[in-house]
C-alpha cells in the first residue's frame, strides 16, 4: 500500500492524468469542518464509551460504533508539514501546514468523498502497537503509543493502515488531496519535476522504511513516493487554549521567567550580590520575577487561597453585603471594576480592601478569610520591605531609600476568582494592563494563565509551588501582563499592591534625584499616588511630551499633499511622531520563520465545468471564510499581464512628480477620484504609513478622462476582471451558505465596487509604526492584488499570520457585511499591514461594497439561515448607514459590527 510511484505508468495506474506544469503553490483540498461532530469521550479497555472525558479531550473525530451505536466519531488532531523538496529547499513552502484527520475506532467508516479517503487495513500496525503498550483500552494509551512511534523516526511518523485492536476494529484514514503540482489517488502523490522529493516516513506495511529517498528512473517522468505526509506534531485537542499557546509559544522562545532564591539574602554576603544582580536584571529587562524561600510558610499560602475560595463559593446572598462600587467602603466585591467604560468585560470576579497604613476591623472583613487575610498581610508587609531593601540597592542607593520614601506604606489586598470558561477562546479573565502601585505580589495557584508580554510575545508565568510572583513598577520596568481564560477552573489568585491608591495623601513622586544625570534626565513629571493611579503613564509625561502639538503636525502634514512619499522624497531618517502606533499594536507579532499556519490557497482552475471539483472547491471555500476569513485565490481568470500592468500603474500615479497629482488630493468623500493619506488622519491615534487612492468604478463608473491619466486604461479594464470575478466568488460563497447560485448576487452585494490603490514607502523605522493599522473591512467582500513586498497579516487563531505574495494569486477577505448577512456563518477577520525598510509596496484593493451611495436597501441576517437554534444576532442596516458609522470609527482595531449586535 505505501508502494513509492517510480514512473509515468504508475501514474497512469491509479486512474488518474499525469500532472500538468504549473505555476503557483501546491493546493490542499480538505474535509471542511462542518462534516465532523465535536464531542468528548472516554474509551475503556473495549473501546466502550464509559462517561465524559471533559478533563483530558475536547473534540475528536474517526468512526466508533461498538456497544454505542449512536457515536459518530472521534477526532485526533495531527499537524503536519507535507512538502516536496528540490534541492534540499521546500518548493511549495507556502501551503506547507494543515490537519490530517482521524484517528478512528469502531466499524470501517463510511467515505466522506471517494476522492479523498484512502483506507487501509495493515497488520503490522497492530503488533507495533501492542509492542508499546500491553493495555490498548483508552484513547489516552494509544496516543502514547503512536507519539512513542513517531519519535522513533528521525522525520517523524504518519499513520495509514488499520487492525483489530481487543474486540473492536480499528481503521486510520487521512482525508485530504493534494491538486497542482501534484495528484493524488489510493494514498500516493506524484510529481511533474522529476528532481522533486516527498519527504515523509510512513507507518504501514513498509514500517520502518523511509521511501523519501526514491529516485525517479525516468528522469523525464514524475518522480514521487507514498503521501502520507511527515508528522511534524500529534496531539488530541487538550483542554487548554491552542491558539493562545501558540501565540506564548514559551517553548520556542526559549524564555523563562526568573525565580529568585531568597534564602541567603541574610547571612551570605557574596550571595546577597548575586541576588542583587538577578534582581536588578529581572526588574530592568522583566519587570516580573519569581521569589522562592521567601519567609511566608506555605501553609499560610494554601490557606489563603482556600479562603479565597471559600469566599466566593459561599452563598450568593452572604457574599451580596459586600457587593458594591463604592470604593471608599471597607471591602469592596464586584466583577470588573471598571464595567461600564471598558470595551469588554473580563471573565473574573475579584473584591479588595485596603490592610494597610489603615486596616479595617476583623469583624468588618469577611467572615470567610478574615483571619488568614489578616495573617497573610502581615507576612506580605515583612516581605515587602525586605524586598524594596533589594530594589533600593539594586538601583544603586542605600538599602532603606525606597521605604523611607514611603513606597512600603500602603498595602491593598485584592483577591481574583476565575471561574472555568466554557469558550476560553473568546475571553481573557484580565485584559492587558501594567499596575498602578510601587510593587505587586501575586499569589496563584495551579491553575495557571498569568501572561506577561516580553519581546513582542506573550510568555507564561507557570505556577511555581510555594512561589510568589513580583512584579516591579525607565531604570525598573512596569511591565503590561494578563490572565488568560480557561475551561479548567476556578482559578484564585490574591495580588497585594503596594501603594497607598486612595488614601489621601500630597506627597510628591518623580523619578529619584540620585537617578538622574544630563545623560539621563527626568521623563515624568512629579504626581502624587492618587493622580498616578487615575491617570497612564502616558499622560503624566514631561513638560516636552505635555506640550507636545499634534493638531499642528498633522495640519502641517495633510497641507504639503505629498504624503508619505513627500517626506520619504525628502529625505527623513525618523519617523515623525504623528506615526508612532502604541505599543500595544505590536502584540502578538508573528514571527515569519516560525510561523506554521498559512491562508488557505484555492486554485478556481475548471471549477466551472466540473461539478464535482466545484463542490469539492465550495467546501474549501466555506472552510476558509468560517475559520480565516481569508483565502488566496489563483487561475483566477485575470492574465496576470493585466494585474502586473495594474501594480505598474500604481505606482505611475505615486512615483509622478507631486504638483501633479496634487491636483486629485482631498478629503472630500463625494469626489470622484480621491487622493490622500490617512482617511482617518485628523480621528486616529496615530497615522498609517501609507498613501491611499480610490475611486466608486460600479455601478455608476465614471468616465475615462475623469481618471488620472497614468493608470486610467488599466484601472478601467481591471475593475471590470475583478467585477466578473465577484460575481463568481459571490455564486460559490452562496453556494457555501447552501443557498442558490444566485443568491447573494442578487442581494446586489456585487453591485458596487471601490477601488483603492495604496502605496507604502520604504520606512526608516519600522518597528515605529505600522502600513495599516489592525481592521476589518466594511464591505461584502474584498479582493487583494499586491506586490511581492509581502507585509499583509491576518489575525488568526490569536496570533498574527503572514499572507506572503503568491505569483499571480489575488488575495480574497470576508467584510463586515457579509459576516452581518450570514450570521456570523463566516468571518471578517481583522488584518493590518506592516511597515517595511523595504519598498515602496503597492497593493490594489477591490471593495465590492455601494458604500456611501444612497441606498434604503434594507440588509440583515439571511432569513433562510435562521432558524430557532440560530436566531438573528444583528439588527437590520442599509449598506450607507454601515460605511458611514465604519468611517467615523477609523481604523481603531474595534469592530464596527459591535454596534450592530442585537
Amino acid at each position: 500500500m505505501s508502494t513509492p510511484i517510480t514512473n509515468e505508468q504508475d501514474v497512469q495506474s491509479l486512474n488518474v492524468d499525469p500532472p500538468k506544469k504549473k505555476t503557483g503553490p501546491t493546493v490542499l483540498k480538505m474535509v471542511p469542518e462542518s462534516n465532523f461532530k465535536r464531542m468528548e469521550l472516554e474509551f475503556n479497555e473495549l473501546g466502550q464509551v464509559v462517561g465524559n472525558n471533559s478533563d483530558k479531550f475536547v473534540s475528536i473525530v474517526g468512526a466508533m460504533k461498538k456497544k454505542n451505536p449512536n457515536i459518530t466519531g472521534l477526532r485526533t488532531k495531527v499537524w503536519t508539514s507535507a512538502h516536496l523538496r528540490k534541492d534540499g529547499k521546500p518548493i511549495n513552502e507556502a501551503v506547507s501546514e494543515t490537519w490530517v484527520r482521524g484517528l478512528g475506532f469502531g466499524a470501517t467508516p463510511s467515505k466522506v468523498d471517494a476522492e479523498i479517503a484512502s483506507t487501509g487495513r495493515v497488520g503490522e500496525l497492530e503488533s507495533q502497537l501492542q509492542t508499546q503498550s500491553k493495555r490498548m483500552g483508552t484513547l489516552e494509551e494509544m496516543v502514547e503509543a503512536l507519539l512513542k512511534l513517531s519519535q522513533q523516526s528521525q522525520q517523524g511518523s504518519s499513520f495509514h493502515g488499520g487492525s483489530e485492536l481487543k474486540n473492536s476494529s480499528c481503521q486510520l484514514l487521512h482525508w485530504y488531496k493534494f491538486d497542482g503540482d501534484e495528484v493524488v489517488a489510493e494514498g500516493k502523490i506524484a510529481s511533474s519535476d522529476p528532481s522533486a522529493k516527498v519527504h515523509h516516513m510512513s507507518l504501514g506495511r513498509d514500517c520502518w522504511k523511509n521511501t523519501s529517498s526514491a529516485t525517479a528512473p525516468n528522469t523525464n517522468g514524475p518522480q514521487a513516493a507514498a503521501a502520507l505526509p511527515q508528522v511534524g506534531k500529534l496531539a488530541l485537542e487538550m483542554c487548554k487554549n491552542d491558539n493562545v499557546e501558540e501565540v506564548s509559544d514559551t517553548n520556542r522562545a526559549n524564555f523563562s521567567i526568573p525565580v529568585i532564591d531568597l534564602e541567603a539574602i541574610e547571612n551570605d554576603p557574596i550571595g546577597d550580590e548575586k541576588i542583587l544582580e538577578k534582581v536588578r536584571d529581572a526588574s530592568e529587562t522583566w519587570g516580573f520575577f519569581q521569589v522562592v524561600n521567601h519567609g511566608i510558610p506555605v501553609s499560610v499560602l494554601e490557606e489563603m487561597l482556600r479562603g479565597v475560595r471559600r469566599f466566593f463559593e459561599q452563598e450568593t446572598e452572604v457574599k451580596k453585603q459586600f457587593y458594591t462600587r463604592d470604593v471608599t467602603q471597607k471591602v469592596v466585591y464586584n466583577s470588573n471594576f471598571d464595567l461600564y467604560s471598558s470595551p469588554a468585560a473580563n471573565w473574573r470576579d475579584t473584591f479588595f480592601c485596603f490592610m494597610a497604613p489603615n486596616p479595617p476591623k476583623p469583624e468588618e472583613l469577611p467572615d470567610a478569610c478574615r483571619d488568614i487575610q489578616i495573617e497573610y498581610s502581615k507576612h506580605v508587609l515583612r516581605l515587602g520591605f525586605r524586598l524594596f531593601g533589594l530594589l533600593s540597592e539594586a538601583l544603586g542607593l542605600e538599602r532603606s531609600r525606597l521605604t523611607d520614601m514611603d513606597c512600603a506604606n500602603g498595602l491593598t489586598f485584592v483577591c481574583h476568582y476565575y471561574p472555568a470558561c466554557p469558550e476560553p477562546e473568546l475571553t481573557l479573565g484580565a485584559s492587558k494592563h501594567t499596575d498602578d502601585g510601587f510593587l505587586t505580589v501575586v499569589l496563584q495557584d495551579q491553575i495557571g494563565g498569568l501572561q506577561v508580554f516580553i519581546n513582542d510575545k506573550w510568555i507564561n508565568i507557570p505556577p511555581v509551588p510555594g512561589a510568589l510572583v513580583l512584579i516591579s513598577n525607565d531604570k525598573f520596568k512596569s511591565v503590561e501582563h494578563r490572565v488568560l481564560a480557561n475551561h479548567k477552573g476556578p482559578r484564585a489568585s490574591v495580588a497585594c499592591f503596594f501603594s497607598t491608591s486612595l488614601a489621601p495623601s500630597s506627597k510628591l513622586y518623580g523619578p529619584i534625584k540620585d537617578l538622574i544625570s544630563e545623560d539621563n534626565p527626568p521623563k515624568y513629571r512629579e504626581t502624587t499616588v492618587q493622580e498616578s493611579t487615575s491617570t497612564s503613564p502616558t499622560e503624566i509625561a514631561s513638560e516636552e511630551e505635555q506640550n507636545y502639538d499634534k493638531i499642528s503636525d498633522l495640519k502641517a502634514f495633510d497641507e504639503t499633499k505629498a504624503g508619505v512619499k513627500g517626506l520619504v522624497d525628502a529625505g527623513i531618517t525618523k519617523v515623525p511622531r504623528i506615526f508612532f502606533s502604541p505599543a500595544d499594536e505590536f502584540d502578538k507579532v508573528s514571527d515569519p520563520g516560525k510561523n506554521e499556519l498559512y491562508v488557505p490557497v484555492v486554485d478556481l482552475d475548471g471549477v466551472e465545468k466540473d461539478t464535482i471539483l466545484r463542490k469539492n472547491i465550495v467546501d474549501i471555500v466555506r472552510d476558509a471564510s468560517e475559520t480565516w476569513g481569508f483565502f488566496q485565490v489563483i487561475n483566477h481568470g485575470i492574465p496576470d499581464t493585466v494585474l502586473e500592468e495594474m501594480l505598474d500603474g500604481v505606482r505611475r500615479f505615486y512615483e509622478q512628480d507631486t504638483e501633479v497629482k496634487k491636483e486629485w488630493y482631498t478629503r472630500d468623500g463625494s469626489k470622484t477620484v480621491v487622493y490622500n493619506s490617512n482617511f482617518d488622519l485628523y480621528r486616529a491615534g496615530s497615522a498609517n504609513w501609507r498613501d491611499t487612492t480610490y475611486c466608486n468604478m460600479a455601478p455608476n463608473p465614471p468616465s475615462p478622462d475623469e481618471l488620472p491619466k497614468s493608470c486610467r486604461v488599466i484601472l478601467v479594464e481591471y475593475s471590470r476582471k475583478v467585477r466578473e470575478l465577484g460575481r463568481f466568488l459571490f455564486e460559490l460563497l452562496s453556494e457555501a451558505l447552501n443557498l442558490n447560485p444566485s443568491h447573494l448576487i442578487d442581494m446586489d452585494c456585487a453591485k458596487g465596487l471601490a477601488i483603492l490603490y495604496h502605496y507604502y514607502p520604504a520606512c526608516p523605522e519600522p518597528k515605529l509604526t505600522l502600513g495599516a493599522s489592525k481592521h476589518a473591512d466594511y464591505d461584502f467582500l474584498t479582493v487583494l492584488l499586491q506586490d511581492h513586498i509581502g507585509g499583509l497579516q491576518v489575525l488568526h487563531q490569536n496570533q498574527w499570520v503572514d499572507i506572503p505574495p503568491v505569483p499571480g494569486a489575488l488575495v480574497v477577505n470576508i467584510g463586515d457585511l457579509l459576516q452581518l448577512i450570514s450570521n456570523d456563518k463566516f468571518k471578517s477577520s481583522q488584518h493590518r499591514v506592516l511597515a517595511n525598510n523595504v519598498g515602496p509596496r503597492v497593493s490594489v484593493a477591490s471593495f465590492f461594497t455601494t458604500g456611501l451611495m444612497p441606498s434604503s436597501k434594507i440588509y440583515g441576517p439571511i432569513k433562510e439561515l435562521l432558524s430557532q437554534d440560530n436566531p438573528p444576532k444583528y439588527k437590520e442596516t442599509t449598506v450607507t448607514e454601515y460605511s458611514l458609522h465604519y468611517n467615523a470609527k477609523g481604523l481603531g482595531g474595534t469592530s464596527a459590527l459591535l454596534d450592530f449586535r442585537l
